[in-house]
């Protein structure tokens, strides 16, 4: 049987504080010790969990207002880092002793927006000038920063473009060779551990009047499967490129209501086939939004939005395995899964739960037989894919005709993609 119960996925675990204000950035370093950052009351706060997000303390606040922690990085339980906004300035904070004290290094001037390390002493920052601080309040200016000391000392890294760089939101990386920066209108990758950086905006940027804002497929986040697929989540959704980022695609996203747009902040992938990604989307009139969590498991060719009703949209996302994972989102919200996402079953495009849906035997020979919930009195589509997200037959199911035969089949496991009518789900069979 389908059921809710049986099936979870993210479930919140912990609300940090009820102060206003909103987080910025979560990393763990293991299933138990992890680390959130943001602002709080007008301040700058972060904060530490030791019991896998259940608990959290305080063990930061900055003296001023303004100003806020905007990302966090661990190497190890002991040693990590922090960017830190002093209005329109930024600094660096690092600790040796898991945050119970540190030191703190100024960014001349400018400010850092993402930070990741490569290895204990190779690290980046991701960030510009502030719009302010140009003439006539222009967009800001694209900055790369780099440490080969483990923050000692930060230089300014020359980044390839025949324009001004757009503001640089994330910088983030697959290995230690294959990194990622995405920024407003701007995405760069290096396959060399950021020794060097590719430009591959031009056929990424598009333009459209008529849209406004939308116009820009701004990216929030930038992550790959390979050296040559990647995808970003940012402004309109989620993009894919399986060419090395010549050509772009929009990636399929579940149906939302017209005249709402997906804006997605996060995505992060476990495996070739599997991946998360956090955000919302929300009404042309910025009136009206909804948090979601969306999971792939072909590759990021087709997402499905996970069923619960998320009450705040997602910012950030962590994964400390293939099982273990974290999201925060607006109001200082943290969800979990300890089973990457959990199996996409019993979701109907409402993302309401098929609660009495039935599909057996399982594992089976010949036929797979289904219940009559399934299809509600319509005709259902039974299309079948194998692991790897290849087509492989479509049938139809009804009252009269409550099954699938599964003979042609080799032995192996399956994906089935069962719509009927508003209601559809997935769940994997076994071929014996």
């Amino acid at each position: 049987m389908i059921s809710n119960a049986a099936q979870a996925q993210f479930e919140t675990v912990a609300q940090i504080t009820t102060q206003k204000g909103d987080p910025h950035a979560i990393y763990f370093v293991n299933e138990n010790l992890g680390y959130a950052c943001g602002e709080e009351a007008g301040k700058g706060v972060m904060y530490k969990t030791t019991n896998g997000g259940t608990d959290w303390t305080k063990f930061y606040t900055s003296d001023q207002d303004l100003n806020w922690i905007l990302d966090i990085f661990f190497i190890n339980e002991n040693t990590g880092y922090a960017l830190k906004q002093n209005g329109i300035y930024g600094s660096v904070l690092k600790t040796t002793n898991g945050g119970s004290d540190g030191t703190e290094y100024n960014l001349s001037g400018l400010r850092g927006n993402s930070i990741y390390f490569v290895t204990p002493e190779k690290g980046f920052i991701a960030g510009g000038v502030h719009g302010s601080e140009l003439p006539q309040g222009q967009g800001g200016t694209g900055v790369l920063y780099k440490t080969v000391n483990a923050g000692a000392s930060w230089e300014v890294q020359s980044l390839p473009a025949t324009n001004q760089i757009s503001y640089l939101n994330k910088v983030q990386f697959l290995n230690s060779q294959l990194g990622f920066i995405a920024g407003d209108s701007d995405i760069f990758v290096t396959k060399n551990g950021g020794d060097s950086w590719i430009n591959v905006s031009e056929n990424y940027r598009e333009w459209n009047p008529d849209e406004n804002r939308y116009g820009f497929p701004f990216p929030e986040s930038f992550t790959g499967t390979s050296d040559l697929n990647w995808f970003t989540a940012g402004s309109g959704g989620i993009r894919k490129t399986t060419d090395g980022g010549n050509n772009w695609q929009w990636a399929t996203l579940p149906e939302i209501p017209a005249n709402y747009r997906y804006s997605m902040r996060d995505v992060k992938f476990i495996n070739a086939q599997v991946g998360i990604a956090v955000g919302g989307y929300i009404d042309e009139s910025f009136t009206d939004g909804h948090g979601v969590i969306l999971k792939t498991v072909d590759g990021g060719n087709t997402w499905e939005k996970l069923p619960k009703e998320f009450e705040t949209w997602g910012i950030d996302l962590d994964f400390v395995n293939d099982q273990v994972g974290y999201s925060i989102g607006y109001n200082w919200t943290i969800d979990k899964t300890t089973n990457a996402g959990g199996e996409l079953l019993g979701i109907s495009e409402n993302g309401e739960w098929i609660n009495d849906a039935e599909i057996y035997p399982n594992p089976a020979n010949n036929t797979i037989y289904f219940s009559e919930s399934v299809f509600e009195n319509q005709t259902a589509t039974v299309k079948i894919f194998s692991l790897d997200g290849q087509w492989v037959e479509t049938q139809q199911v009804n009252a009269n005709q409550p099954k699938i035969d599964i003979s042609s089949l080799t032995n192996g496991i399956y994906l089935l993609e069962v719509k009927s009518g508003k209601n559809s789900f997935k769940q994997k069979i076994i071929k014996n």
